[in-house]
């Protein structure tokens, strides 16, 4: 299942954070599920390339 869930680099490293922050903090899955859903999509969105495209 690996490298379907985690088929580049950025994604590994979510993974790793999330998983080491649910064993250091005992945090909640879905929190965790959420900021990772924001930031991948604040990642391929790409405001600022978006911004120049508009000005």
């Amino acid at each position: 299942m690996a490298p379907h869930a985690a088929p580049d680099a950025f994604t590994i490293f979510l993974l790793v954070l999330t998983v080491v922050a649910m064993l250091i903090y005992s945090l909640r899955p879905l929190p965790l599920m959420l900021v990772g859903a924001l930031a991948g999509i604040g990642s391929r969105a790409r405001p600022l390339q978006r911004l120049r495209e508009l000005v």
